[in-house]
């Protein structure tokens, strides 16, 4: 069994996209976005079950589709003026921050941090 590694998700998990193996590598990945060095999985085909920590790319669309519905349903729900005064807090933060000091320790932190977790 052949799985393509879904690149850039919202999980914890591996999501994977099942790939035909009587068709062409090209075949299989047309319509898929890859990574320059795409990650394939390679399971003996008598797993019937992904290990824990694999999913479906059809099951996470299912789950990111549940969700994005909850927090829109959740948005819906909040008071128009909230999210005014949310919004122009916002804006506000990020003008009152373009005058702050810029600390390139904590930026090179954070590059470290999003290196280190590809």
């Amino acid at each position: 069994m052949l799985f393509l590694l879904k690149p850039r998700t919202s999980t914890n998990r591996h999501v994977v996209i099942p790939l035909d193996p009587s068709r062409t590598l090209a075949e299989n990945l047309h319509g898929h976005t890859i990574l320059e060095f795409p990650t394939i999985y390679v399971f003996p085909p008598a797993t019937e079950k992904l290990p824990e920590d694999f999913m479906l790319e059809e099951e996470y669309a299912k789950l990111e589709g549940e969700q994005q519905k909850e927090f829109d349903e959740l948005m819906n729900e909040l008071d128009p003026d909230i999210l005014k005064r949310l919004k122009e807090g916002e804006d506000a933060q990020r003008y009152a921050g373009a005058d702050e000091e810029v600390d390139s320790k904590k930026i090179l932190d954070v590059l470290k941090q999003d290196i280190g977790g590809l």
